[in-house]
């Protein structure tokens, strides 16, 4: 006889242990953000804390099988939820980079809403929807969890070590419009006295966060291309999707009655 416990599938989806551990990610995000601009200690704690959080859901999830629909959900709202948070903070401490900063939250939510909504129309969660798109990069993306786990740990890396740049003294951030500028000098002078030594220098006045930030630097831009991926390829399969729908309503009417169709100017609305 098969017994119900709390480390199992049982009836009380809510309380899976794995949506419990979501919970905790979204009080310790908003907790960061409470204090983002007073205390960056906590703020960087209680964020990094979350983000840790982050894979262990995954894990327990799939080690007390309990997988929902309601959690994968709220695992990736968490996600999405998180990062646009922490670029908003940024956009604040950083006005020159706010229009940057828009454009990457707006493609990173648009292309992981479409990416759900393509996945949906294949009954499929968004990380197991099949791409129809011929390109490498994309099909790399999903099918190596190592892969896909540079490229989302150094995008948060990257605006994390660019956050605690700005704080480099005792008063407080430093709201600076020269700050891009100044943080791009840092760069490169920090390349080319990494080519002339082969070794990190103390004495360059590179902080941890600068070199954090140099070292992810390429998996964000990673992340970047695959978010623009990820909207293009799904785009694709809503096409396809709404090309079949239409094919099977035209050879079976009696499935659409009265000629029922969810759209507007042509346009299904999912």
């Amino acid at each position: 006889m098969h017994v119900k416990t709390f480390f199992g599938p049982h009836e009380k989806v809510l309380w899976y242990v794995p949506n419990l551990i979501g919970y905790l990610r979204v009080a310790l995000v908003l907790y960061a953000f409470v204090n983002a601009l007073q205390r960056p200690k906590l703020c960087l704690s209680a964020y990094v804390i979350a983000f840790v959080c982050d894979e262990l859901d995954g894990r327990a999830a799939r080690t007390f099988r309990q997988c929902s629909a309601f959690g994968a959900v709220l695992d990736m709202a968490t996600d999405r939820v998180s990062t646009a948070g922490l670029m908003v903070v940024l956009a604040a401490m950083l006005p020159t980079a706010a229009p940057l900063l828009a454009i990457l939250l707006s493609l990173d939510v648009g292309a992981h809403w479409l990416r759900t909504a393509a996945a949906q129309s294949q009954g499929k969660h968004h990380k197991q929807a099949s791409t129809v798109a011929s390109n490498g990069l994309l099909k790399l993306y999903y099918r190596s969890r190592i892969f896909m786990g540079y490229c989302c740990v150094s995008a948060e890396v990257t605006y994390l070590a660019l956050y605690a740049m700005q704080w480099k003294d005792a008063q407080g951030p430093r709201y600076q419009a020269g700050i891009v500028g100044d943080m791009a000098g840092q760069a490169v002078s920090w390349i080319f006295q990494q080519k002339r030594t082969g070794a990190f220098q103390a004495e360059l006045g590179t902080s941890l966060a600068e070199g954090m930030f140099m070292l992810a630097l390429p998996g964000w831009a990673l992340k970047q291309v695959i978010n623009l991926l990820q909207g293009l390829d799904a785009a694709v399969v809503l096409g396809a999707s709404h090309k079949m729908r239409q094919t099977e309503k035209q050879a079976d009417p009696s499935e659409f009655p009265g000629g029922l169709c969810l759209c507007m100017s042509d346009n299904i609305l999912w």
